[in-house]
């Protein structure tokens, strides 16, 4: 078979044939395998099997993007425009593992995801990484009562403040303090 012969060069065919079988017996020693890979395409079928079945392959899957670290990130950033709202969450999870601060302009753009979900992931990644640059936007956030509903207002509320809050400069803790006062 072609997608076999070829899987070293291109894994992503044949990885995805692997995990749409959802059995971990095959899933978790293509993903050991994997690991073992460089590129753009590996970072596409670990994210690919984030969005599996298998929760031991998604925890593989995050744990490997994660130690990968700054060379993940290129194709992380992209996963912030993904058509699939549950990749963009993955995305900007991951990105605030990595915590690396050239990322905090990508997550600030996203801050405008129309998934309010998308936008907590966002919020919470921001607030790992704890720059500054993030204030205005997650100060914006707080009042982000018109695009939702109460539930899930309160919630992108509640992120934002925990994240100016894990920012922590005399700015953002006003912020939080003169939300919590409304």
């Amino acid at each position: 078979n072609e997608i076999v012969k070829n899987w070293r060069t291109d894994p992503f065919p044949f990885f995805r044939k692997v995990l749409d079988w959802y059995d971990d017996q095959y899933e978790i020693p293509a993903l050991r395998e994997l690991s073992k890979l460089e590129g753009d395409r590996v970072i596409e079928a670990l994210m690919y099997a984030m969005g599996g079945y298998s929760q031991n392959a998604f925890e593989i899957a995050r744990d490997e993007i994660i130690r990968r670290g700054k060379t993940a990130i290129p194709r992380l950033v992209q996963y912030l425009d993904d058509n699939n709202e549950f990749r963009r969450m993955d995305a900007a999870y991951l990105l605030g593992k990595i915590a690396d601060p050239i990322v905090v302009p990508d997550l600030i753009t996203a801050l405008h995801d129309p998934k309010a979900k998308v936008r907590s992931k966002v919020a919470e990644a921001l607030g790992a990484l704890g720059d500054s640059r993030a204030i205005e936007s997650l100060k914006r956030m707080l009042s982000d009562k018109a695009q939702c509903d109460f539930y899930v207002r309160d919630r992108v509320c509640d992120i934002a403040s925990k994240s100016l809050q894990q920012i922590g400069t005399p700015e953002a803790i006003h912020a939080v303090e003169e939300w919590q006062t409304q």
